[in-house]
C-alpha cells in the first residue's frame, strides 16, 4: 500500500525499540477481565535497525489510537468526508473505535495473533509494482498479506519522516499542509494492521488510496468507503491532527 506519514513519539516508543533490539519477538498485552491477550510480533527479514524503526511507528500508532478513541464522535468532520452519510451514527462510532482502535491500541479482546514484519522490496517483489487503485506517482509503502499475518514495509517506507518529527509546528504551516501530508508510520501501520482478519471481520480492502480519492469514494459508492482501509485510517488522522491543530485538515487535491 502507499503512504505519507509523519507522526509523535512517546515515552513508550523508546521502551519498545529497545525491546526489538534486544529480542525478535515483541508482546503487547492487554488485560480483558480474567484474561491476557498477547499480540506477538516477530522480526521476519528485518535488520535490526529496521525492526526498531518498525516498532516505533507501532508504538506512535498506539499513541494516536487511544487518543483518537477519546475525542471522536458522530458529528466527526472526517466521518463525514470518508464514510457514507448513512454510517454516521452513535452505534457506527462504536464500531469504530471497538473494532478497530481499540484492537491495535491493545485495549480489547482483539484475539490472539502473531504478526511476521519483513522489510525492503527484496522481502516481497509486490513492493516495486504500482498498488491498484492508487493515484497516479503512488508506491507501495508496505504491503499486508492476510493469508499468513505477515506485513512487509517496503523500501520506500524507510523514506518517510520518523514520527518523533511530527509537531505543532505543522499546525502553524501557511498554507497548512494537505491532510495526507501529516500521515507518519503509525498512521501507515493502522492501515495495514486493518487488512489483518483478527481486527474487523470481514477485513478492510483497497477500494482508494488518499484523502481526495477516498472522499470522492464516500459521494460514489458508500458501501466500498465503508470498507476501505485508506477510509478509515484517514478517519484517525485527520481526527487526531485537527485535535492538535484546532482546525480541520484539508483534502489532497489531486
Amino acid at each position: 500500500m502507499t503512504h505519507t506519514s509523519f507522526s509523535r513519539l512517546v515515552v513508550t516508543t523508546a521502551l519498545l525499540a529497545s525491546i526489538a533490539s534486544a529480542s525478535p519477538v515483541l508482546t503487547h498485552e492487554s488485560k480483558i477481565g480474567d484474561r491476557v491477550v498477547k499480540r506477538n510480533i516477530v522480526q521476519g527479514a528485518c535488520s535490526e535497525e529496521d525492526f526498531g524503526r518498525f516498532a516505533a511507528d507501532y508504538s506512535a500508532g498506539i499513541v494516536y489510537a487511544n487518543r483518537v478513541n477519546d475525542i471522536i464522535n458522530e458529528d466527526s468532520f472526517y466521518l463525514a468526508t470518508f464514510w457514507p452519510s448513512d454510517r454516521l451514527t452513535e452505534e457506527d462510532v462504536d464500531n469504530y473505535k471497538t473494532n478497530y482502535l481499540q484492537p491495535y491500541a491493545g485495549l480489547s479482546n482483539a484475539g490472539d495473533i502473531t504478526v511476521n514484519i519483513n522489510c525492503r522490496n527484496t522481502a516481497n517483489e509486490a513492493c516495486t509494482q504500482q498498488p491498484e487503485n492508487a493515484p497516479p506517482g503512488y508506491v507501495s509503502y508496505a504491503v499486508t498479506n492476510p493469508d499468513d499475518d505477515s506485513i512487509t514495509l517496503c523500501d520506500e517506507y524507510f523514506t518517510l519522516p520518523p514520527d518523533s518529527v511530527a509537531n505543532e509546528a505543522w499546525c502553524s504551516e501557511d498554507p497548512i499542509r494537505s491532510l495526507d501530508e501529516f500521515e507518519t508510520g503509525g498512521f501507515t501501520l493502522l492501515h495495514e494492521f486493518s487488512h489483518l482478519d483478527y481486527r474487523l471481520q470481514p477485513r478492510l480492502l483497497d477500494y482508494a488510496y488518499g484523502s481526495a480519492r477516498c472522499a470522492d469514494l464516500a459521494e460514489e459508492d458508500g458501501e466500498a468507503a465503508y470498507n476501505n482501509a485508506d477510509s478509515w485510517m484517514l478517519i484517525a488522522l485527520g481526527t487526531y491532527w485537527a485535535d492538535k491543530c484546532g482546525r480541520d485538515i484539508p483534502s489532497s487535491e489531486e
